[in-house]
């Protein structure tokens, strides 16, 4: 027979306890988002699992989501985040996205860091990971209202905590982020789409010297791969931009640097040196380095900057600059560059 706990009554902290003591008997708990009611059982239980599919008849090969109480769980069990992921769970968590991020292996895992309190308290054990979908069966919209869980779902439901009142809203965003760049909405939902596209127009700047070698080398080689990987409507997401610590205005690219880029596919003709404009490194949400030096005199002047400024190679290494060197030091140089953004793409 199916349990309910009106909330109102016993305060979002008893009913969390008791949802999380039924998801360790295996149970089903059915709980309020601040969309419409979601249903949740033990990550770790595959007999929960069975029976919350076979409870919608639901596809078995469609994931479930994972119940977090804020970005930083995800990192425990994700690693370092991407630039992206990191921009969208500031802007919406908690709140109504499911977030889709894929792996390293191809592989994905889906988060929700919902801002009801009941559906927050219940990610805080992590001795009980929380995986969750809508209540509802599959195909038929969510269920907004607690007396409608157990008349259309039945006693498959072990616990039901009433919000006391029909939620109002639609269901979650469930937004997917690939690799390095773009994106793709598996369910449209409460957040609007034009809201998630300004989170995800990123600025990424690179930084040398004089601006005619080696960061407008790199810029044009990350639109490139940027291209390559997601489209050319994705990688229009992603401003990629170079300027020089030292440059001065309106200089050409050096020769052999248009020579190297030319063999890559890439096209500097038209480029022209540009100063760093320390102002604008404001709205970078990512400043690469030629080296350690560079960095380092970026943040003499702009300390708070520190979080957004790396060495393109990191702390030990840097990008020897080219200048006056034959073709073949430039040919050595464009090689390193190309190591160095294919690991940029995978911090995006």
């Amino acid at each position: 027979m199916t349990t309910v706990i009106e909330i109102g009554q016993v305060g979002p902290e008893v009913a969390a306890r008791a949802a999380r003591e039924a998801l360790a008997r295996g149970g089903i708990v059915a709980f309020p988002t601040e969309t419409v009611y979601g249903l949740a059982i033990h990550g770790e239980r595959e007999d929960a699992r069975q029976a919350l599919y076979r409870l919608k008849g639901r596809d078995a090969l469609k994931p479930l989501a994972r119940y977090v109480d804020s970005a930083a769980s995800v990192a425990r069990i994700e690693g370092a985040l991407g630039l992206r992921a990191a921009r969208l769970m500031r802007a919406f968590w908690p709140g109504p996205l499911t977030l889709v991020i894929e792996r390293a292996d191809g592989s994905r895992e889906g988060y929700r860091c919902s801002s009801e309190p009941v559906a927050m308290m219940l990610a805080t054990d992590p001795a009980i990971p929380v995986l969750g979908t809508s209540a509802n069966l599959s195909g038929d919209p969510p269920i907004d209202a607690a007396i409608e869980i157990v008349a259309r779902l039945g006693e498959g439901v072990d616990l039901v905590l009433d919000a006391g009142r029909p939620l109002q809203g639609l269901a979650t965003t469930v937004l997917e982020l690939p690799r390095s760049a773009g994106y793709r909405i598996l369910r449209q939902g409460e957040l609007e789409e034009a809201l998630i596209r300004a989170e995800l127009a990123l600025e990424i700047v690179f930084v040398c010297s004089g601006n005619t070698c080696r960061s407008p080398l790199a810029a044009a080689m990350l639109r490139q791969a940027l291209v390559q990987r997601v489209g050319a409507e994705a990688a229009a997401l992603v401003e990629v931009r170079s300027a020089g610590i030292g440059a001065f205005p309106g200089q050409p690219a050096s020769a052999n640097s248009r020579t190297v880029a030319r063999a890559r596919g890439l096209d500097l003709e038209d480029h022209r040196s540009n100063p760093l404009d320390r102002r604008r490194l404001e709205r970078a949400d990512r400043i690469y380095t030629m080296t350690a030096a560079h960095r380092d005199a970026i943040l003499w002047e702009r300390p708070d900057l520190a979080d957004r400024v790396r060495p393109i190679l990191g702390d030990d290494r840097d990008v020897a600059d080219p200048f006056g060197g034959d073709l073949e030091v430039y040919e050595a140089c464009a090689r390193e560059l190309e190591t160095a953004i294919a690991a940029v793409m995978e911090q995006l």
